[in-house]
């Protein structure tokens, strides 16, 4: 089984495929407002969970990790020194929880190159008017039409202001999306190592 994390210290989505890169489930974890290791040891128990349903269910092996890594250069308008190095400090501490509870060295996999892996090309949002979470979410929803259409993608529904009543796509949908590219991205990354 290949697992597919997109870290953040806010959400954390989670892909499972089988050996042969098909999606067999994936989550969205939300985590708690506390301290970074308070935090890790909350998606620990949540994982164990969910590792623990996965292998009853499928009944596989997780055989490899793979975790989009944190940014490490300053873009315009992104992230500050200190929330990249907090982001930084927490993906490690979920690659060492991860290695510790699966025996399996995650491997890293850049956002742009894991994009570029599995064909999804990103326009820039000043050209196409879309943002490049939008486009990652378009391109995995369009996935899980043909692999699983059921997806259950999560909702919640507005209660206030001009949009109220609208159901929309939750936050935590662009975790998952982005964990079905890394988690493929590293399956296609692996097959050409060897």
């Amino acid at each position: 089984m290949i697992v597919g994390f997109d870290i953040s210290t806010s959400i954390v989505g989670i892909t499972f495929l089988d050996d042969s890169a098909r999606f067999l489930e994936a989550h969205a974890i939300i985590l708690p407002n506390s301290t970074l290791p308070e935090r890790a040891l909350f998606l620990e128990t949540k994982l164990h969970k969910i590792f623990e349903e996965n292998s009853k269910t499928f009944n596989y092996d997780v055989k490899e990790i793979w975790i989009e890594e944190p940014f490490q250069m300053f873009a315009k308008g992104g992230s500050s020194a200190a929330t990249m190095m907090r982001l930084a400090s927490f993906n490690g501490m979920c690659q060492f929880m991860l290695h510790r509870m699966t025996d399996v060295v995650p491997g890293l996999v850049n956002a742009n190159a894991a994009r570029k892996l599995v064909g999804l090309k990103i326009q820039r949002e000043k050209t196409c008017g879309i943002s490049t979470k939008e486009q990652v979410l378009t391109w995995a929803k369009s996935r899980l039409l043909i692999e699983c259409p059921l997806f259950p993608w999560p909702k919640k529904t507005l209660k206030s202001g001009p949009r109220k009543n609208l159901t929309i796509d939750c936050p935590s949908c662009y975790d998952i999306a982005d964990s079905l590219v890394v988690a493929n991205a590293g399956f296609i990354k692996s097959r050409s190592i060897r």
